[in-house]
């Protein structure tokens, strides 16, 4: 079973653990209703429809701590250093600075381990999708649930890359568009783009 720990931004949330489900009104875990709109609460929706799915239990959450920074922001140095992605790969992997693999989502997605790039994804790809926050939760949850499901990790990476871009643009996003306006639409990119 997949499990999650992640965090709410919100003074008053209660630590919970528990079963997550989609709901009317988003997501509930322990019969509280969570909004979605990106975050954990957006990985964690894509991980329920994924995984219902594949076939596979809901995942666990575990939710707690509204101070913990987010990744991005202890990160965000990256984003000028796009097009320098393939050699700051390299330099983390000579530095023993790098998990086996890397899902690293851009203009251009890598997957890699320390023998380099093994698969890049650039399509579809939308502008739109730029002003949308919580694209890389639902890649995260995308990808945990192929991976529990018994996909090897760079499969795993390569097709939820694909699958995550693939909704993105059957939503046919705006600049307004919201993290919930893709997530439904996460099903129907799966069954268009997966192998047998």
């Amino acid at each position: 079973m997949l499990a999650v720990v992640g965090t709410i931004p919100e003074d008053d949330f209660p630590l919970l653990c528990g079963r997550a489900e989609i709901s009317p009104s988003g997501l509930r875990v322990e019969g509280k209703d969570i909004d979605v709109n990106r975050g954990t609460p957006a990985l964690l929706a894509a991980a329920c429809l994924m995984l219902q799915t594949l076939g596979r239990e809901p995942p666990l959450a575990f939710l707690a701590d509204e101070k913990a920074p987010h990744p991005f922001y202890t990160r965000g140095f990256i984003l000028s250093e796009e097009n320098k992605v393939p050699s700051l790969i390299t330099r983390a992997y000579a530095h023993a600075n790098a998990a086996r693999y890397l899902l690293v989502k851009g203009r251009i997605d890598y997957v890699a381990d320390s023998s380099g790039v093994l698969a890049t994804v650039d399509a579809p790809a939308d502008e739109a999708m730029e002003a949308v926050g919580g694209t890389g939760d639902t890649l995260t949850g995308v990808v945990s649930s192929l991976i529990e499901s018994g996909l090897e990790v760079p499969r795993a990476a390569e097709l939820a890359a694909r699958i995550n871009r693939t909704a993105g643009a059957m939503s046919h996003p705006t600049p307004a568009s919201q993290i919930m306006d893709i997530i439904p639409c996460l099903l129907e990119a799966y069954e268009l783009i997966k192998t047998p």
